[in-house]
């Protein structure tokens, strides 16, 4: 299922530092937080899925 990956590393800005601190992996799909510090691969691939 293709996507596109963006890595940010939290530590370039002060402010995702604050808001993320330890709580990483954080995951955003769609501009909406999906997932902090684990991934459920099953949501992970139903929330990548195509909703016609």
């Amino acid at each position: 299922m293709p996507f596109l990956l963006e890595k940010v590393d939290i530590t370039s800005s002060a402010d995702l530092h604050s808001l993320y601190g330890n709580d990483i992996p954080v995951i955003h799909i769609d501009g909406r937080e999906a997932f902090r510090q684990r991934v459920d691969e099953a949501r992970f691939l139903l929330l990548l899925s195509p909703t016609d």
